[in-house]
């Protein structure tokens, strides 16, 4: 009985371990962002968003709290702005690599 359960536990590590490099390899050829964004205060137009992506074989762990001003000077910008609640994912190209030599 124990081999059997050290050999689920070892299959299914094993089975993690694939799935991590696979994702590891994929991330040098497409950048991934899931955001989960919840929306505040609507008058204020007040958000916050909650991010974690792959890079170049890195992982981005973000948060953000913003707000825009619907004041008389910005009423053009304050209509066309629409706040998304919930959880959306964005696929893009990997962001170029930064050079520190120029």
């Amino acid at each position: 009985m124990k081999r059997r359960l050290f050999n689920l536990a070892a299959a299914v590590s094993l089975g993690m371990m694939l799935a991590i490099v696979a994702l590891w390899v994929r991330s040098y050829a497409r950048r991934d962002v899931w955001s989960y964004y919840r929306a505040g205060r609507p008058a204020a137009m007040a958000s916050e968003e909650i991010s974690v992506g792959t890079n170049r074989g890195g992982i981005l762990l973000m948060s953000m709290s913003f707000s825009f001003s619907t004041s008389a000077e910005e009423p053009a910008f304050a209509g066309q702005y629409q706040l998304v609640r919930g959880l959306s994912y964005h696929r893009m190209p990997p962001t170029p690599r930064l050079n520190a030599r120029g």
